[in-house]
């Protein structure tokens, strides 16, 4: 697509080609005379080619419609350097942006369960180590039952 600045950065070209990808983003194919935002009903992309046209290019993956493009955006230049226009290309990534989406939200997922286990062999550790303190006492007072016995039984033989 190319937006011609001497025509108040309106839209003056546009591929064949770009009406199949507004459609699959509920968006109007006819964009010819329309500003950026106008064409992808997102003020910040015309907003960040107004501010950024002596910094272009700039990317970008926007919000539009029903789904998801990302955008790259090159300023085009006369002989003396003076931007006359934009050059834009965008293709519809809305399956990819999804896809992103729920990786993120199996990334939290996932350490939400790790995070579980992680307090689960925590509180693990705590009771074996319990177990095994309390096994120790109980060791010891077997240890000194035993000599207790023992000394009982030795007295009991010496009375016989």
């Amino acid at each position: 697509m190319f937006f011609d600045a001497q025509e108040g950065l309106r839209c003056a070209y546009a591929t064949p080609s770009a009406a199949p990808a507004f459609a699959a983003l509920g968006r109007s194919g006819d964009v010819l005379g329309r500003r950026p935002s106008e064409v992808f009903g997102v003020p910040e992309i015309h907003e960040r080619i107004l501010t950024d046209a002596n910094r272009l290019p700039f990317s970008g993956t926007f919000a539009v419609g029903d789904g998801w493009i990302d955008i790259y955006a090159s300023a085009v230049r006369d002989e003396d350097q003076r931007p006359i226009g934009v050059f834009a290309v965008f293709s519809v990534v809305t399956d990819r942006q999804h896809a992103l989406e729920t990786i993120h939200g199996t990334t939290g997922a996932i350490e939400e369960l790790i995070r579980t286990i992680t307090e689960h062999v925590g509180t693990a550790q705590a009771s074996v180590d319990a177990t095994k303190d309390r096994v120790g006492d109980i060791e010891h007072h077997l240890d000194a039952l035993a000599r207790s016995a023992g000394t009982v039984a030795g007295a009991a033989q010496s009375i016989l």
